[in-house]
This record gives C-alpha cells, structure tokens and sequence, in this order.
C-alpha cells in the first residue's frame, strides 16, 4: 500500500464517517499489526532507494510511546517530518525529530496533541516523510 491510498484513505473518513468502522474494521485491521509499518513509498528512484524503517515502542502504549525510524544514507539530508494523525486524518502533533543522519534514531510523543491535552484513547497514525518518501504506521493509545 503507498501514501497515496492512505490519503485516499483519511479523505474518505473525513467525508463519510459513517463507513469508517466498517472499513477499519474490514481493510485496514486486517493488514495491520501493531507497530509494523503500514505504507511504504519512494519517488522517481524506487529501485535503488531503501524503504524508511517505523516502529512504535510499545504498542499499544499507556504513556509515552517511543518512535523509532530509520534513515537510509541515500536521502539523510532531505528534509524531515514525523506526525501524528487521528484517524480523520486531522493532525494531531508534529513531532521535530533532533537528528537527520543516517541511520536509527528515536523520538518520543508523551501521547499529548498540538494544546499540551491528553489524546483520546484509540488508534492513531504516525508519517515518517523524508522528501516525499513516506512510512506510517499505527499507534494505539490506552491510557
């Protein structure tokens, strides 16, 4: 699956939230297990770019969840966003990730929105977007 069908995906919650649990329920769940990445995609050089690596620690997670994200030397100097999104696809918070190198690094989310409150407890999306290389992957909060 690419981002693209994850868009898709978020705009079709947001405009008809009457068919969003059937298709969690029916598409998505099925394809996901916690913590493993869900949407992988590259640009122009798909054959010789790596994917992005995500994962979340633990998952489900109570409290602080740790996101750890591995960067290919190929595109470590590109520009870097790591967020969180609510199943709407409404953003939730953007996490600034310290270090851009290659290689594995973590960044925490305190399970808290852009207004410093705690989230609902539920499942949530997490987008790793490296220059327009993308990994996402779920989070699901308990407290």
């Amino acid at each position: 699956l690419g981002a693209g069908f994850f868009r898709v995906f978020l705009d079709t919650l947001n405009t008809h939230h009457s068919i969003s649990n059937f298709v969690i329920q029916s598409v998505i769940d099925p394809l996901l297990r916690a913590g493993d990445p869900v949407a992988v995609s590259a640009g122009a050089d798909d054959a010789i770019l790596r994917p992005l690596e995500l994962r979340i620690r633990p998952n489900p997670s109570s409290g602080a969840t740790a996101i750890v994200y591995q960067l290919p030397e190929s595109v470590a100097e590109g520009k870097l966003l790591l967020d969180v999104y609510d199943l709407g696809g409404r953003l939730v918070r953007r996490l600034s990730p310290w270090d851009r190198t290659a290689g594995t690094h973590t960044a925490l989310w305190d399970g808290r929105d852009r207004g410093g409150r705690l989230v609902a407890p539920g499942v949530y999306l997490c987008r790793l977007d490296l220059g327009g290389r993308t990994a996402t992957t779920r989070i699901v909060v308990t407290h």
